[in-house]
Order: C-alpha cells, then sequence, then structure tokens
C-alpha cells in the first residue's frame, strides 16, 4: 500500500513540476512554479500516510486492550462528487467565457469541452455512491 501511494506521489510531482517548467521561459521560473505544487503534493501524501498510520495504531491499541474496535464508517462519496461537479462546471464557464471575451469563438467550444472530464467523474462517483447506499441497506 504504501509503494503504491509513493509512486502515486512521485508520479503527481513529477507532472506538476515539468508542468511548472513547460510554461516557465527560465530555470528560475520553473522552480518559482513546479516547487510550491511539487511541495503542496508531498506535503498531502506525507500527511495522508501519516493519518493512515494512526488509525492503524488506534485500531492496534484497541484490540490489544481487549476493546471492542469501531467499524470503520461507510465511505460517503457525495462530498467529492459535489466537488468534481462544481470544478467542472467552473472550469467550463471560465475557459469559455474567457476565449468569448478574447474573441475566439472557434476556441471557445474546444476549451470548455475539458471541463466534462471532473464533471463526468463527479456523476460517476455520484451514481457509485447511490449504488453503495442502497446496498447498505
Amino acid at each position: 500500500m504504501k509503494t503504491r501511494v509513493l509512486h502515486l506521489a512521485l508520479g503527481v510531482t513529477v507532472i506538476l513540476g515539468l508542468s511548472g517548467t513547460a510554461a516557465a521561459a527560465t530555470t528560475a521560473e520553473a522552480v518559482v512554479f513546479g516547487l510550491p505544487f511539487t511541495l503542496l503534493v508531498l506535503g498531502l501524501f506525507v500527511y495522508l500516510i501519516m493519518r493512515e498510520r494512526y488509525q492503524r495504531d488506534v485500531y492496534r491499541s484497541a484490540i490489544e486492550k481487549g476493546m471492542p474496535v469501531p467499524d470503520k464508517p461507510a465511505a460517503d462519496y457525495r462530498k467529492p462528487a459535489l466537488i468534481l461537479l462544481a470544478v467542472g462546471a467552473g472550469y467550463t464557464i471560465a475557459i469559455t467565457a474567457s476565449a468569448i471575451a478574447a474573441g475566439r469563438w472557434d476556441v471557445a467550444a474546444g476549451a470548455g469541452v475539458w471541463g466534462l472530464i471532473p464533471i463526468l467523474i463527479g456523476a460517476a462517483l455520484w451514481r457509485y455512491g447511490q449504488l453503495a447506499a442502497k446496498g447498505r441497506e
């Protein structure tokens, strides 16, 4: 589990670092734009790993003391689904409006289509959450 998370963190870090360098004209600009994103992603994954270790230690100590282990709450997919739906809609509206404002009618529809990716992922998560809730009942 840890190696998968670390490989994912490394991949995301490389992608974010390269996206900062691709837009930069000099190496200094690449460091200024790529480094904060890289550090943010690494910090997020360190936090997630530490939180998982803490939860595992709490369960382990409860078992050792003979206390009943509380059930893990069922995952709720509504919040991430709504976030993805909002991000996708906001991206689509913002990119399309900025392209129209710049007078680039030919680019407006094509650029806004990329917002459909988080919208469709959010819709799929929302539906999966509904089906999972039905299965628990």
